[in-house]
């Protein structure tokens, strides 16, 4: 059976081969659609066909882009309209937010059919302020780079944290410090590599629950759950912040992963985990793997994708 054909907008091939998120997507589609991609600079350029009417077609353009090429998207999805796709919503309304307004001049000015949102919580902000059609998607691992890896006790960093340590995470380890918790922060890598390091981790902790400030008031980014499935996907248990993300990506139905909304929490989080004997460690562990390699994540924006083709 042929593939229904989705044209696809996207800034440049280290997105969609080496981004860690993007690329999978990028894959995933592949798996599900023949694609007619169209670059960044070929949207700039001209150099594409315009996608016909009742096309389906699909924007992986970053949302801080979104402003600076608006007249070319608009030509570009002018007979078919456009699905977006974002990662980052927090970045158009957050105090300190990087492209204000982004969705609201895109939904003005572009045919846009639908914003796809990593985020239930955003999506349902969005719609709510802008009026905006908006659609909760997920992210995830893909299937085959899931792996359970070493066992808990075979692996050299009991409490561990792996990439970008930015000045809030930095304050939060520093008082799991204080409370006798040393976490070993690994040196952020390739994505690739990071798969496979971050395998030497036992339990991966991290904290975004004051990441941004929303309206004056400290807030998590409610979503970026991404990474917790990631590093789950690969053996470790994880610990991290509670946010109103959390329901929608089903966290509950996955016992390696421990959600805290009291830093307090963490201790006895962490000697549960110790207090486990081994083989109830691989059980969760494995449970965990073998439930984010069946539910693909990466496939329900395939069928929202689809869904809006019928």
């Amino acid at each position: 059976m042929s593939k229904e054909t989705l044209h696809l907008l996207y800034e440049d091939d280290r997105q969609i081969h080496e981004n860690a998120f993007t690329a999978q997507l990028y894959q995933t589609l592949g798996d599900h659609f023949s694609i007619i991609g169209t670059s960044h600079q070929a949207l700039i350029a001209g150099a594409y066909d315009v996608p016909p009417a009742n096309a389906l077609a699909l924007s992986l353009l970053r949302l801080r882009n979104w402003s600076r090429v608006t007249p070319f998207i608009a030509r570009f999805a002018e007979q078919s309209g456009l699905v977006f796709y974002d990662q980052d919503p927090w970045e158009a309304y957050h105090d300190k937010a990087s492209s204000p307004g982004a969705y609201r001049q895109t939904a003005r000015l572009v045919k846009a059919r639908r914003f796809f949102v990593t985020s239930g919580w955003w999506a349902d902000f969005i719609r709510d302020r802008e009026g905006i059609k908006t659609e909760f998607v997920r992210m995830g691992i893909r299937p085959s780079l899931c792996s359970l890896g070493p066992s808990f006790a075979e692996r050299p960093h009991e409490l561990g944290f792996q990439g970008t340590v930015h000045g809030h995470r930095e304050a939060f380890f520093s008082r799991l410090r204080d409370r006798g918790f040393q976490v070993d922060c690994l040196a952020r890598e390739p994505f690739q590599k990071f798969l496979e390091t971050v395998q030497n981790i036992g339990i991966f902790v991290y904290d975004d629950s004051s990441a941004i400030t929303l309206d004056g008031e400290p807030s998590s980014f409610h979503g970026l759950w991404g990474k917790c499935l990631t590093v789950a996907g690969r053996g470790c248990f994880v610990i991290r912040n509670y946010d109103l993300g959390k329901s929608h990506y089903a966290i509950d139905e996955l016992p390696a992963v421990f959600t805290f909304k009291k830093e307090e929490e963490i201790p006895e989080i962490v000697e549960t985990i110790r207090r486990m004997s081994e083989e109830e460690r691989n059980e969760r562990r494995s449970t965990t793997v073998s439930r984010i390699q069946e539910r693909d994540d990466w496939t329900s924006i395939v069928a929202a994708l689809k869904s809006l083709a019928r």
